[in-house]
């Protein structure tokens, strides 16, 4: 069979092989070259003139192991029978070759009625290289999420769960496996307030219908959960450009108890305050009333909107 590269009669079949953009190479039954396209050539990075037709698989072996592009071969003859050997002439196969410049090539073989085959080779380097980035990245992305503090859920347009973080899974005890990608918002809800009851309530059905139909809302909304455990959650929910939201959770239980003490105090000290017998006023550096009791207007004869939180010295002196 007269063709590849370089002869003057080309067949159609030929033309076809030098306008595709992979390299292309067919072989008989006997191993021997009786086709391949310029890219072949190209890919490979074959002197010129050192392919053509007649030649056989093993010729090619031994020219890249010269190469090196196997690695180091003691034995280049005994290395290209032994992987002449191991070919199945029946079997597809296909594998990725990196070779020493860094390119990436997807190398096919296909078994052809007659006995030869056909092996294709396929660049595919910055394929990979946009893998490895796109991994990396996800990779980033997965150990930043994992090392925060606050939960964090992302959902799809559709409501699917698209995202989330250990963080999350801990802070609502999820058991393992119950969380999965693909989830829509209504179930993990049906699971956390009907089946689990984590959160109170009546009717914890129509709760979760009402959270759902919530979350179509395309505004950013902050609200605080209490738990049946007392733990207090604040989700914090912002709609996403193409239709979904982001949710992220924060146990903020110790700013709500540390909130309600200090109110607790500041209650207990002002009934404190205004049932002493002495009257208290306090300025600070600037004269200005930042702490009164009652009875220190009574002492005075002061109205409220004279002596009062925020009140200065002179218009108390004015005033008496």
């Amino acid at each position: 069979m007269e063709s590849g590269p370089g002869n003057g009669n080309r067949k159609p079949q030929d033309m076809i092989l030098e306008h595709m953009s992979q390299g292309v190479a067919v072989w008989d039954s006997g191993f021997h070259l009786v086709s391949f396209n310029q890219r072949y050539i190209e890919l490979l990075r074959f002197p010129p003139g050192s392919i053509r037709i007649g030649m056989t698989y093993g010729d090619v072996f031994r020219d890249l192991a010269r190469r090196g592009e196997f690695g180091v071969v003691a034995d280049v003859e005994d290395y290209a029978e032994k992987r002449l050997r191991a070919i199945d002439r029946d079997a597809a196969t296909r594998h990725e070759r990196t070779f020493r410049d860094g390119r990436v090539l997807e190398i096919q073989r296909r078994p052809m009625p007659d006995g030869g085959f056909v092996t294709t080779f396929t660049d595919i380097t910055e394929i990979k290289r946009t893998e490895e980035e796109i991994e990396r990245k996800s990779a980033l992305l997965a150990a930043t999420l994992n090392v925060i503090d606050q939960g964090l859920v992302i959902y799809d347009r559709d409501q699917r769960l698209q995202l989330f973080n250990e963080a999350y899974l801990r802070l609502f005890a999820f058991p393992p496996g119950v969380v999965t990608l693909g989830m829509t918002y209504e179930q993990i809800l049906t699971f956390l307030l009907v089946e689990q009851g984590v959160y109170l309530g009546d009717d914890l059905r129509r709760e979760v219908l009402r959270r759902v139909e919530a979350a179509r809302d395309r505004k950013p909304r902050k609200t605080v959960h209490r738990r049946r455990n007392g733990v207090c959650i604040s989700v914090n929910r912002v709609p996403l450009p193409d239709g979904g939201f982001v949710l992220t959770f924060a146990d903020i239980t110790a700013e709500i108890n540390a909130a309600e003490e200090i109110r607790k105090t500041s209650t207990l000290l002002k009934a404190t305050q205004d049932n002493m017998l002495q009257g208290i006023c306090v300025y600070d550096k600037d004269f200005t009333i930042v702490n009164i009791n009652r009875r220190y207007l009574e002492l005075y004869e002061l109205p409220e909107d004279v002596a009062h939180i925020g009140a200065s010295f002179r218009g108390i002196v004015a005033f008496r």
